[in-house]
């Protein structure tokens, strides 16, 4: 049976209310509302600086020196062409240096440079006072619930 217009979520825009009808229920669309909503909110506390994806890229690079970009591009499961372009923005703004990988001629090895290593601290520090404020509002007692479902939809759906 159909729902009714305008039962259940709804968002109230100037002209009229906007019934979400089935995505109220749809787990995949409460996630994509959930990040929009975290990333934007962390986006806010940074200023506009760095967006998470090239976050990523600067954790993934200062937890792993000399990390090659094959190996990065693995690991956060984007294509060649675009963490190449995230890789040349930082390498622009002077946040990381690409090395020719003296083993694999074809590959470059990846390293942050001084102002990287200040820029990441400073980034981090605060996605982690966002990071924190989340878990808050989960509940510490379901926090960890939270994430492992995460982290369990994330591999099934990844791998």
């Amino acid at each position: 049976m159909a729902r009714q217009p305008g039962a259940g979520m709804v968002i109230s825009t100037e002209e009229q209310p906007v019934s979400f009808g089935w995505l109220e229920q749809s787990l995949a669309f409460r996630l994509r509302r959930a990040n929009e909503a975290s990333f934007n909110a962390l986006v806010g506390s940074t200023q506009g600086d760095l967006n998470f994806g090239f976050m990523a890229v600067l954790t993934l690079v200062a937890e792993n020196p000399g990390i090659n970009q094959q190996m990065l591009s693995r690991a956060i499961k984007r294509d060649k062409s675009t963490l190449t372009t995230k890789i040349k923005t930082l390498e622009d703004l002077n946040l990381l240096t690409r090395t020719r990988d003296p083993v694999d001629k074809r590959n470059y090895i990846v390293n942050l440079t001084p102002k990287g290593v200040g820029e990441f601290d400073r980034l981090r520090a605060r996605a982690r006072a966002h990071d924190r404020a989340l878990l808050n509002l989960v509940g510490a007692d379901q926090s960890q619930i939270v994430l492992d479902a995460l982290e369990r939809m994330t591999r099934i759906v990844l791998d």
